[in-house]
């Protein structure tokens, strides 16, 4: 804890951020035994001075709240803050720690209260290094304290090593280099952007009439996290001048601005992936929403900003796998859209946002013909306003054309999976943005499933080089994550041909760095899909690879998730077939007992498949029955596994009829040659 915590909070020093209420109630202790730094509300963003030596008075802020008993004595004097006031109440935070309690009123005090606390117990007293380590922390005067936690952190790291006898295992997560000026574009991923609260502050006081505007001051910052929560600070500087200024019942006007502003906090909430930072601001501005209907003077206005609330919201809730609660807003959403749009036809592009993400929603639920259904009709609302508006932009309507591919390709459908591809193909055009390289590999992994190995090569490598291109604009963990989600599908098509393991590799490579380094543990069931994709292509390559030791990563990885299958199929899948793969593995190696036993884990993950689903897996799970038969037949040969072997093969030869997938006809051609039925 307390060598993770001084971590983040240099990490925010670098980025010219100062916390002022560092305390062990802001230090959260994440599953994966990741230590997290939270609640940024007091910082205040500075930039650091321009040379690479900048002192340490160079990222002073002025004085805001603190909690009492972790204060610094310039804190408690209310004077200008620095880095070293972080400093003094981490030490604070680990004294508490190893006290167990508070027994003092005033942090300010601490330097006292260690050498009372020595004092007294003597005969269990911690090592005089972290002794020396505090005392340091507690110096009088910011500039004898450490000059950076991370100096404290790496004197804590030795003292872990000396103390245990074993290295500590966490590496230090990677800061960009002091001088680097990290491009923000104030922009998700998904295109969606918000504006500069200085701004947003002035619109509304022009919006309400007042010729008095207060003067916002910009708060700057050189990295991109810092500028991002330097907004979030603008944002809340924002709704409390306008809160002060115009008192309940505020005109409706301004309340909508309201609204606005929450509604861009959410947005750079999410961009930092503060998950329940976004929701908060969302639910707040559905509150302030519900309260304006029927008050606002223009109709259907409020409508359309609750359902664009309940659109993002619901967004935000899929992105942590929240499937029930986001299905519940985005049905929500459509009925208000869908009423909105009977009288104001440019509201059609809402109701089609809301219908398309609820087909994502079903999709990953299972219930793909809801999906498809849902998928047309958000296709029909975006066709009506391309016929109105022959300017209207097509982003969306390609989007839900390779939603609705996706789905098609996952029940076998592959023909017309190809024409929604290529619908979205010809709608994006030759741009090398991130939604044709999702086309490209949409496409690729359809071909590839198909057998069209060197169409899909073609696809997935443009894909590919788009991702480069992107990636390399810039820091941006999404972008990396993107790439990383590419190598893996060119890995898979090249696996086709030969063992493809630098592809997965690759991956790893940047969903370890991502997930270990820089904290992203939304990406470690991503880090899991890597590793038993390497692990399998390694297995491909021969013996004695490395496969066992990456399967044995993965599924350590794997105990993070106990409620994976209610995260939608996909991850069933994913889930089953690594298992699926680690009985090839074990069966491989003359392991029958394993093997056996892994089958058995695999058939009992595709169980968990929603039962609107299990039309879509039957394949796969003939596939896994077949291979767990065929083993014991081997073993001890009986009519009934047999039997066993007959029915599994005789599913696959129908899904083989129906979707023409390559590695069911190969399977049923491997059955054949090696008489897998003898005497049939």
């Amino acid at each position: 804890m307390a060598i993770q915590s001084a971590w983040g909070l240099h990490a925010a020093h670098q980025s010219g951020l100062i916390h002022q209420d560092v305390k062990p109630g802001n230090m959260l202790l994440a599953k994966d035994g990741t230590v997290k730094v939270t609640d940024f509300g007091l910082a205040r963003a500075r930039a650091l001075a321009h040379d690479a030596d900048a002192s340490l008075t160079s990222a002073f802020v002025s004085h805001a709240g603190m909690t009492v008993a972790y204060r610094s004595p310039e804190q408690s004097r209310r004077e200008r803050l620095g880095r070293g006031t972080d400093i003094w109440s981490w030490g604070v935070s680990i004294l508490h720690m190893l006290t167990g309690e508070i027994t003092w009123q005033d942090g300010s005090f601490a330097r006292e209260i260690l050498d009372e606390w020595l004092e007294r117990c003597a005969s269990s007293a911690p090592p005089p290094a972290l002794s020396a380590l505090l005392y340091r922390c507690f110096e009088e005067n910011p500039n004898n304290r450490w000059p950076a936690l991370g100096d404290a952190a790496h004197e804590l790291v030795g003292i872990y090593g000396a103390e245990t006898g074993q290295p500590y295992a966490q590496q230090e997560p990677r800061i960009s280099a002091q001088g680097e000026t990290e491009n923000y574009a104030r922009r998700l991923t998904s295109g969606i952007r918000w504006g500069d609260p200085a701004r947003k502050l002035q619109q509304a006081f022009l919006l309400s009439g007042s010729r008095v505007w207060p003067r916002m001051e910009r708060l700057r910052a050189r990295h991109a996290k810092a500028k991002a929560v330097a907004d979030l600070i603008g944002f809340r500087d924002a709704l409390g001048f306008i809160e002060e200024a115009f008192r309940p019942p505020r005109p409706p006007i301004v309340e909508v601005s309201l609204i606005g502003i929450l509604l861009d906090m959410a947005f750079a909430e999410e961009w930092l992936g503060d998950v329940s930072g976004a929701i908060a601001a969302y639910d707040q501005g559905i509150a302030w929403c519900k309260n304006l209907l029927g008050k606002f003077p223009e109709p259907d206005q409020i409508e359309s900003f609750l359902s664009t609330m309940y659109l993002n919201k619901a967004k935000t809730l899929t992105s942590v796998s929240r499937l029930a609660e986001a299905d519940a807003l985005l049905t929500e959403a459509v009925r208000l859209s869908g009423i909105v749009a009977e009288r104001r036809p440019e509201e059609l592009e809402q109701l089609a946002a809301a219908y398309n993400n609820r087909g994502e929603i079903l999709r990953r639920l299972g219930k793909r013909e809801a999906s498809l259904e849902s998928y047309d009709r958000a296709i029909d609302s975006r066709k009506k306003l391309l016929t109105a508006n022959p300017n209207f932009a097509t982003a969306g309507l390609a989007q839900t054309y390779l939603n609705k591919a996706e789905v098609l390709k996952s029940a076998g459908g592959f023909p017309a999976a190809l024409e929604a591809y290529d619908a979205a193909l010809a709608l994006i055009g030759r741009v090398p943005n991130y939604q044709r390289s999702a086309v490209l590999f949409g496409k690729a992994d359809a071909l590839r499933i198909m057998g069209e190995i060197q169409r899909a090569l073609e696809s997935s490598e443009e894909a590919v080089g788009i991702r480069r291109y992107l990636a390399a604009s810039g820091p941006d963990p999404a972008l990396d994550a993107a790439l990383a989600e590419a190598y893996l599908l060119l890995g898979s098509i090249m696996a086709t041909r030969a063992p493809a393991p630098e592809w997965f590799g690759e991956a790893v490579a940047i969903y370890e760095r991502l997930v270990r380094d820089e904290g992203r543990a939304d990406l470690a069931f991503s880090l899991f899909t890597a590793y038993t994709r390497l692990a399998g292509s390694l297995q491909m390559a021969g013996a004695g690879q490395g496969e066992h030791e990456t399967y044995d990563r993965a599924f350590a990885l794997l105990d993070r998730f106990p409620d994976f299958h209610k995260q939608g199929s996909d991850r069933i899948g994913t889930v089953a077939m690594a298992c699926f793969n680690r009985g090839l593995l074990a069966e491989r190696d003359g392991d029958f007992e394993e093997a056996v036993r892994f089958y058995d884990r695999a058939l009992g993950v595709w169980d968990l498949t929603d039962p609107a689903g299990k039309n879509e897996i039957c394949g796969n799970v003939a596939r896994t029955q077949l291979y767990r038969a065929k083993l014991l037949d081997r073993l001890q040969p009986s009519a009934e596994l047999k039997e066993a072997i007959r029915k599994s093969l005789g599913v696959l030869r129908a899904e083989a009829d129906r979707t023409g997938r390559a590695d069911w006809i190969s399977i049923l051609e491997l059955a054949k040659r090696e008489h897998w039925l003898q005497g049939e």
